[in-house]
């Protein structure tokens, strides 16, 4: 497992150099930045004390090179950082950088070419993800490194490939979208191109140039390339065009150890140089090897030759000579289209919109051979163009998140630019059929309070729930807006009571009013109420009422409410009424003392049957008995006590003052207490029909006691002697 730092390094491989430049041994092995932690304690390089940082050792062998080349391929779109340190005591305390062989710096971000310090056999390289480039979505990455001698480099620098030949001239003159000429370019977009270089092979005076191999960044469409419709021109002389597979196909005459091949994801035979392109991973084997290596889709200028390997008006380049000079002005003018892709992650993989081309003198791809060989030419770049991707990564966004309201309440929702800028943020809403109040809003300065007032309609006792859209008002590069962020406001359905006013009779207590909510549901919807008069609470839809609550208007504060929050405040009255069954009794009349009513009065000794036409509230009866009033009020009935009445006792009597009869009512036996002794008393009972129920003459009496035969009725008590009469009614219970 690779260190967190030096002393921890794990040594990876020792690299092999061939001394005839015949065969690069290249040596690559997997790592990993997973559980890497920053080095503080190392020396200058990549800011490795900030970052988590990989280290790994490597060793040369006893050939001596000239040169290590190092590369390091993410397995993710994040971006590597690399430094190269040797120490003069071969251990971690005295590490020192290597600079590239142009000496531009000690932190690499591609191929990379550092000279060989005499006699340091052992190096160290630590290896951290650039902390300003995109994140780290696979940790996994795979390092690569070859030593080399030193071999004849006619096109370009001696060592490193850190520059063009300074007559490289590389730039776009037309974009389909429009807008700046040095990219980002757009996916799908069409570009075009000019390339005028001079080739010059400074370091051999006799090779004459023979063609070039140009090579495109993963991200241009060339499947739809049109190779023959765009085809260079050297020293006036128009070249031609020659496709990998066909019979007039180019292959290397020459060795070359630096170069490889590899089929991209369409089929197409596209070629490395392991010094130059940062990645050459793609290549299984590396070197072209003479008259076997087969050179990509390329250009060539073809011209007969009389060396002894030549085939003279040969289509293919291996058997004609080149242009016949070795300076040549070649131009080429050619229109390229960038790919389109459906996965954003694809597309910055594939972002690299950087061309090259590597010349070929008839040395090294024709039928002549110089003395001595350019066996090291460097390619040839373009600007470093790309994709834009700004609308795929790290775009500005919205800051905002699902939320609720109540309906008829005002919104309080925030939204703010994700990265704090003051851009501008534009909201709108997806169209609600049964909500209204929401509003499109612009937003200066970065944030904003959306303060909506929703209502629904036609379906309230249903939440709804209404879309909303925003992005950040910035238009990018390849004129597409920010991404748009969607949220949700769910409006809540007010609960609204739908218990009326209502009445109850208090005879009709214990009971309970019950409370009810317009949708019915009493699952989602809780009930609290409150009497007001009393300050008595309760909670549930139903309110128990008893007599301990007042006659007359009683009112209940109703909260209903949602488990979410969502309250409605209503009042709900009931009417308790009350009758008063008192009866007052004024010698011969019976009066209730509820006015306002309906009455009807009652015979309790004929089983409460109806007296006929007594329907005020004061009732005087024909006769003695016991009476009670039903009294009907606000449609509550209700009916009094039995009262019994007894009309006057005595109606006739000529004994004087002091005759009584007792008691009345009766259960049939009364005492008559006659003013002194009688000789004879004839006493007898007659109902109220003048039937005779009972009869008994008592002789010699003052005091008699008397029995009145006869179911329970009214009675007419006759008491007679010679000369005096009396006639007293008694009711016998």
């Amino acid at each position: 497992m690779p260190g967190n730092t030096c002393q921890e390094a794990m040594h990876v491989f020792d690299l092999v150099t061939d001394p005839l430049y015949l065969t690069i041994h290249e040596q690559c092995t997997d790592l990993c930045l997973e559980g890497a932690t920053p080095d503080t304690s190392a020396v200058d390089g990549c800011g490795f004390n900030q970052s988590p940082t990989v280290w790994v050792q490597i060793g040369t062998d006893n050939v001596p090179p000239v040169a290590l080349i190092t590369t390091i391929v993410p397995h993710g779109i994040w971006k590597p950082l690399w430094s190269v340190f040797y120490s003069p005591t071969n251990n971690c305390n005295d590490l020192i950088p290597i600079n590239n062989f142009e000496n531009t710096g000690n932190c690499f971000d591609g191929n990379t070419t550092t000279p060989i310090i005499n006699n340091i056999k052992t190096y160290w390289i630590a290896i951290i993800a650039d902390p300003n480039g995109p994140p780290v979505d696979n940790p996994n990455f795979t390092l690569c490194a070859f030593t080399r001698v030193e071999a004849l480099t006619c096109i370009g620098p001696t060592g490193g490939c850190y520059e063009n030949e300074p007559s490289l001239r590389w730039v776009a003159t037309w974009r389909e979208n429009g807008g700046d000429l040095n990219g980002p370019f757009c996916p799908g977009e069409t570009v075009t191109f000019e390339m005028s270089y001079i080739f010059e092979p400074i370091a051999s005076q006799v090779a004459w140039f023979h063609g070039i191999i140009p090579d495109f960044g993963s991200g241009w469409d060339l499947v739809n390339f049109d190779w023959d419709g765009y085809l260079p021109v050297a020293n006036g002389t128009t070249a031609t065009f020659h496709e990998e597979g066909s019979d007039c196909e180019a292959v290397v005459r020459r060795t070359f150890p630096h170069l490889c091949t590899f089929r991209d994801e369409f089929g197409i035979l596209r070629m490395r140089h392991i010094e130059c392109d940062d990645d050459f991973t793609d290549c299984l084997t590396t070197g072209l090897s003479k008259d076997q290596g087969v050179l990509p889709n390329g250009y060539f200028w073809l011209t007969n030759g009389n060396s002894p390997t030549c085939l003279n008006d040969s289509c293919k380049p291996g058997n004609r000579w080149g242009i016949g000079n070795n300076t040549a002005q070649v131009t080429w003018t050619y229109t390229i289209r960038v790919r389109e892709f459906e996965d954003p992650l694809e597309c910055e993989r594939n972002k690299d919109l950087k061309m090259s081309f590597l010349a070929f003198s008839d040395d090294g791809a024709g039928c002549w051979q110089d003395s001595p060989s350019c066996l090291l030419d460097k390619k040839q770049y373009s600007p470093p163009y790309v994709i834009s991707t700004d609308e795929l990564f790290n775009l500005p966004e919205v800051i905002v998140g699902d939320s609720f309201v109540c309906e008829g309440e005002k919104l309080s929702i925030s939204v703010q630019t994700s990265d704090g800028s003051d851009q501008d943020i534009e909201v709108w809403f997806a169209e609600n059929e049964f909500v209204t109040g929401m509003k499109n809003h612009t937003f200066a300065g970065g944030s904003g309070i959306m303060d909506d007032t929703l209502s629904i309609i036609g379906s309230d006792c249903e939440q709804q729930e209404v879309k909303y859209f925003a992005r950040v008002r910035k238009l990018l590069n390849c004129g597409v807006m920010t991404p748009v962020d969607t949220f949700s406001v769910t409006v809540w359905p007010k609960p609204l009571m739908t218990a009326q006013a209502d009445t109850i009779c208090n005879g009709n207590l214990p009971s309970e009013l019950e409370i009810t909510n317009h949708c019915g549901d009493q699952e989602n919807i809780h009930s609290n109420w409150t009497h007001v008069a009393t300050g008595l609470t309760g909670s549930g839809y139903v309110i128990p009422l008893n007599s301990s609550f007042e006659h007359g208007l009683n009112q209940f504060i109703i909260d209903l409410f949602y488990d979410w929050g969502c309250t409605e405040t209503d009042t709900l009255d009931i009417e308790i009424i009350g009758i008063d069954t008192t009866v007052l009794e004024q010698v011969d009349t019976l009066t209730s003392l509820q006015s306002g009513a309906l009455y009807q009065w009652l015979n309790c000794n004929d089983g409460f049957m109806k007296v006929p036409d007594a329907t005020d509230q004061s009732f005087t009866p024909l006769k003695s008995g016991s009476y009670a009033v039903e009294i009907t009020l606000n449609q509550c009935i209700d009916t009094s006590l039995c009262h019994v009445l007894i009309l006057t006792d005595i109606i006739e009597n000529n004994f004087g003052s002091d005759l009584s009869v007792y008691p009345n009512p009766s259960q049939g036996k009364v005492k008559i207490v006659l003013p002194g002794f009688f000789d004879e008393i004839e006493v007898s009972a007659k109902n109220i029909s003048g039937v005779t129920t009972s009869r008994k003459t008592y002789q010699h009496a003052e005091l008699i006691d008397f029995e009145i035969e006869g179911p329970p009725d009214i009675y007419f008590i006759h008491i007679a002697s010679p000369g005096r009469f009396a006639m007293v009614r008694i009711l016998k219970l």
